[in-house]
């Protein structure tokens, strides 16, 4: 546990310090650390349903903080070496780049809808044999799934005993009680 954390700072210290989306002054440019667009700042990015995030789309690759944090960790975490079946769930196009520019990776992406990736697959049914990836990236997936507990179980079915699994789910720190809609 120690040597995770001590990773961890090392990580954001070294984000901190290309200030890849960060703003001081008017004057100041953002960088967008995947497609390197440049700027006064990012578009704004309305989530569809009452909020807007202020200053944090790309207009070039359209991520957002999230896809820059994770691509910078991706690019600290993968190895260049080890071959890896590497299985990205409901993939952000603005991330593929990163991970296909490694020739050790077996690349699979996998979506409900077989238009936004490789394969269709049911995250709660998922046809690979138990133990076939070494590391599974799942973005802001689970929060869309009704057995969010048989899709969990399924990433670690098929998750190697010595994989990765980087699970994302949006949390609301601020509200009191946990809100689920069907709808979304």
């Amino acid at each position: 546990m120690r040597s995770t954390l001590g990773f961890l700072r090392k990580i954001l210290k070294q984000y901190k310090r290309r200030e890849y989306t960060s703003i001081s002054s008017a004057d100041t440019l953002v960088v967008c650390n995947i497609c390197l667009w440049k700027g006064h700042k990012f578009e704004d990015f309305d989530v569809g349903y009452g909020g807007v995030y202020e200053n944090s789309l790309c207009p070039r690759c359209h991520s957002q903080p999230r896809h820059r944090s994770l691509y910078f960790y991706l690019q600290n975490i993968l190895p260049n070496q080890k071959p890896i079946n590497f299985l990205h769930v409901s993939p952000e196009k603005c991330l593929d780049k990163l991970i296909s520019s490694y020739k050790n990776i077996n690349y699979l992406s996998i979506d409900l809808d077989s238009n936004n990736a490789m394969k269709a697959e049911d995250l709660t049914k998922l046809t690979f044999k138990d133990n076939s990836f070494d590391f599974i990236l799942c973005s802001h997936v689970l929060e869309h799934i009704k057995n969010d507990k048989k899709a969990i179980s399924e990433i670690y079915r098929v998750l190697n005993r010595n994989g990765k699994a980087v699970i994302d789910v949006p949390i609301n720190y601020t509200a009191l009680d946990t809100y689920e809609d069907d709808n979304i």
